[in-house]
């Protein structure tokens, strides 16, 4: 299970890179929506959105992090394609510092989203009082995740705009 696991995720940013080739980004424009209040306020709108559909049965979080790992293999290429290795190595350090807290949250976010998906619809079939708890009890785990990712984002929008402009100046000029 976790090679097909692996073998989704490299798939994903292959598909990314692939895009990223036949359609050239602005780091800049990737740099300023990173870090701008805009993207926080779309995080907002995700998390809520993406709780409020797991009660009907759309795994948000899951297209979300799909999403995520695409723009992952655009943006890697953009910043490979312009500076080489040294482009390589400030894209790995943007993905440890920003992204890989980010992304295990939207996996937790999206596995009780799975879990609170089955036993809405084990309730809406069954009428069993245990499942109506449970789902209570999703819906709080995943409302706990989601202010952590909200509080990660403000952070990574208010210093990381500084960090990122730091790091670039060391690592690719």
């Amino acid at each position: 299970m976790k090679k097909y696991i692996v073998a989704l995720i490299g798939s994903l940013i292959i598909v990314g890179i692939t895009i990223g080739i036949s359609n050239p980004l602005d780091l800049s424009n990737v740099v300023s929506v990173s870090f701008s209040y805009k993207y926080f306020l779309y995080i907002i709108i995700m998390c809520i959105s993406g709780i409020a559909l797991s009660y009907i049965g759309i795994p948000l979080f899951i297209f979300l992090l799909l999403l995520e790992f695409i723009s992952l293999g655009m943006v890697t290429y953009f910043i490979f394609s312009n500076f080489l290795l040294k482009g390589l190595l400030f894209s790995l350090i943007y993905i440890l510092i920003f992204k890989l807290v980010y992304w295990f949250l939207l996996i937790l976010n999206g596995f009780y989203s799975l879990k609170l998906i089955k036993n809405n619809y084990k309730y809406l079939f069954r009428r069993y009082r245990e499942n109506k708890n449970n789902s209570k009890l999703y819906f709080k785990k995943m409302l706990i995740i989601s202010s952590i990712v909200i509080c990660f984002n403000l952070l990574s929008v208010t210093f990381g705009n500084k960090l990122i402009n730091y790091l670039a100046s060391y690592l690719l000029f």
